[in-house]
């Protein structure tokens, strides 16, 4: 079983006010399909596996109308049995309140049975529930590395996390931080790859390698990573990690640019002002160092105040103010450019419009 459809299927299934558990006999319908008949027979003598089975059914409105009390009164008959994924998901009911009132220390209780017999998503939800509380967070790491040592993709990244930032009862440890956002890399998770190429990039918890940024950088890259794009875009431009390559460049930072990336935008906006991959075109660059500037990005709000002082679009008023608001942002060489061109004081700098 895997927990994202699990869990979609129980957080989108239910709307209902949380009642007091109540145990009662489902009746029968003359209309039931054969499949649900079936299943209802073999729940009502006892069988765990039919118990759960029926429990699904009530939760997700499968041949039969939905019914949140229904469905925990069959997974808590089949739990008692000690079936595995009637426990987790009796878990799940008390943990959001599904069916049944909403009661942390209830889930712990049915998640750690599950858990114990082995279901895989089971020490990941334990996670989920102890983080809530402080005092208890180092059962948060304890349940979250068990899930993660099984190959458990969502506690591999939360874990990656914790040894990044030194949370909930772990060290700050780079090298442990990257070991688990590999693992969770390479079953795809986007947010691994894009970090795993930033160490890559950075030495930060590996040994610096290029190429290995660049080839984690692309898959996060070709799943829609903006960021993992325009960085991908860079080390086109500068030759790291791959050949170097100026139209591939444009082409990757053109894709971040077209997703709103600001860094993407003014990468762009340079490839065109230089006319690097793609011809010269200062009015293409103006505007895309524009776009980024209106977002309160102070590298490009610095040209665009040097392109309005003196270059195409010749209005030092309009330059100054763009120079002023990134020096505002202790941008150093807007700073500096600003003392130089623009009268003082700061606080009278018109903004740009």
């Amino acid at each position: 079983m895997k927990l994202l459809p699990a869990a979609l299927h129980f957080l989108m299934a239910f709307c209902l006010l949380a009642l007091p558990f109540t145990v009662t006999a489902q009746t029968p319908r003359d209309n039931e399909s054969q499949e649900l008949a079936e299943t209802r027979r073999k729940a009502e003598q006892g069988d765990p596996a039919a118990q759960n089975e029926l429990g699904i059914m009530y939760a997700e409105g499968r041949g039969v109308a939905q019914d949140g009390y229904a469905a925990a009164e069959w997974f808590w008959k089949a739990a008692e049995q000690g079936h595995t994924d009637a426990q987790f998901r009796l878990g799940m009911m008390y943990s959001y309140g599904m069916g049944v009132p909403q009661n942390d220390q209830k889930a712990i209780e049915w998640y750690q049975k599950a858990a114990e017999q082995g279901h895989t998503d089971a020490p990941f939800e334990l996670g989920q529930v102890y983080v809530k509380y402080n005092a208890n967070r180092p059962e948060a790491s304890e349940w979250y590395r068990k899930a993660a040592e099984q190959g458990h993709l969502k506690a591999q990244v939360a874990l990656a996390r914790m040894y990044t930032q030194g949370w909930w009862g772990v060290p700050e440890d780079d090298r442990e931080a990257a070991k688990w956002f590999r693992k969770a890399a390479e079953q795809g998770n986007l947010e691994a790859q894009d970090t795993l190429g930033w160490r890559y990039a950075k030495g930060r918890g590996v040994t610096k390698d290029d190429r290995e940024a660049a080839k984690w950088f692309r898959k996060a890259a070709e799943q829609g990573s903006r960021a993992a794009q325009n960085e991908l875009g860079t080390m086109y431009a500068e030759g790291r990690g791959v050949p170097k390559d100026d139209r591939a460049a444009v082409e990757w930072y053109r894709q971040a640019a077209e997703q709103g990336d600001n860094d993407g935008r003014f990468n762009l906006g340079r490839m065109y002002a230089k006319g690097r991959g793609v011809p010269k075109d200062n009015h293409i660059a103006a505007a895309l160092f524009r776009e980024a500037a209106e977002q309160g990005h102070a590298d490009a709000q610095f040209v665009l105040g040097l392109i309005y002082y003196e270059g195409i679009a010749r209005d030092t008023k309009q330059g100054c103010g763009y120079m002023h608001e990134a020096a505002q942002k202790e941008f150093e060489p807007a700073i500096s450019a600003y003392k130089r061109l623009c009268p003082p004081p700061a606080e009278s700098a018109p903004k740009p419009h």
